[in-house]
């Protein structure tokens, strides 16, 4: 068993506390960049919270975990919240595979990815395939907003990522924005190692 699945299993997942806020911060970024909704998908959406504030503004959202017991309960949240979603178990880093295996379109291209906490703890290969596979699933437009921590603040496990190691893998990628995170309840040590990278496609969408 994995960290993360074991962390899901005795419910230590202070990660979902620093996304208190992230249903202003959303209103602020879709404002900022003009997005009318449109198809979203949410990398390792965890138990679901991003991904549903991103469907209640009328977002038609997909999320992807590999932690089965993180999507189970995210499906039972999207229903108690009565908003169709899709969520899927599968790793990142064969999101193409994924999609096929579980019967999901590839056809419409994403206008939104987000990333609230997933990239920043992949190794380098991992990282690769992670933005091979995404450039496969958007188009020129397409935005990634990404949450990570700032690198070499919280050892191997989460290595931390920024857009100077980030651009030689994501290439047809621009950055538009870097930026510290605010502080959320009142954790100021915390919020200061987070920041948000706001990144717009500007190539081709990919081939396999």
């Amino acid at each position: 068993m994995g960290f993360f699945d074991l962390a899901y299993r005795v419910g230590f997942t202070p990660w979902e506390r620093a996304g208190e806020n992230f249903p202003v911060e959303l209103d602020d970024y879709l404002a900022r960049t003009g997005l009318a909704p449109g198809r979203a998908l949410d990398m390792g959406c965890g138990t679901g919270d991003h991904a549903i504030a991103l469907a209640a503004r009328g977002w038609r959202v997909i999320g992807v975990d590999y932690v089965a017991r993180a999507v189970l309960r995210a499906r039972k949240k999207a229903r108690a919240a009565g908003l169709q979603m899709r969520f899927v178990v599968g790793d990142v880093v064969e999101l193409c595979e994924v999609f096929e295996d579980n019967g999901v379109g590839m056809g419409e291209p994403f206008g939104l990815v987000l990333d609230f906490g997933c990239f920043h703890g992949l190794n380098d290969p991992e990282r690769r395939a992670y933005a091979r596979e995404l450039s496969c699933l958007v188009e020129p437009g397409s935005r990634l907003l990404m949450l990570a921590f700032t690198p070499g603040r919280r050892g191997q496990l989460l290595r931390g990522a920024d857009w100077e190691r980030m651009r030689g893998d994501f290439a047809g990628w621009e950055l538009e924005s870097e930026r510290r995170m605010e502080a959320f309840g009142g954790r100021l040590a915390e919020a200061a190692e987070l920041h948000w990278i706001e990144l717009v496609r500007t190539g081709l969408r990919a081939t396999r």
